[in-house]
């Protein structure tokens, strides 16, 4: 049964992979977006997760897409995308670093 969870697993990935190759490549801006977002919201519940269980007190979550245009002392404009964010009130330097750390686990 166990090999049967490993076999659909990796199908799975192999899937997923292949649908991220594709749309990167065809330059269709909603399949690149559907397939993020998923990455996205996965990153942004281990922050959450691990905020709550090392007492960070997590306030909020949001994974929709905002665009940030910062200007230098030079005059020159840079625009950033932040994909989301999970805002924190209770974080210090200890376990600011394991939540800061968190989405690595999910490699694992």
């Amino acid at each position: 049964m166990i090999e049967l969870y490993v076999f659909i697993s990796i199908v799975i990935i192999i899937m997923l992979e292949r649908f991220k190759q594709n749309s990167v490549q065809s330059d269709n801006e909603f399949q690149v977006m559907v397939f993020y977002i998923y990455s996205v919201f996965f990153h942004e519940l281990a922050h959450y997760v691990t905020s709550m269980i090392l007492l960070g007190r997590p306030s909020g979550m949001t994974i929709v897409p905002q665009r940030n245009e910062y200007t230098f002392n030079d005059g020159t404009k840079h625009v950033m995308w932040e994909f989301g964010s999970v805002n924190h009130n209770n974080a210090n330097f200890i376990n600011a670093f394991y939540i800061g750390l968190s989405p690595l686990f999910l490699i694992f």
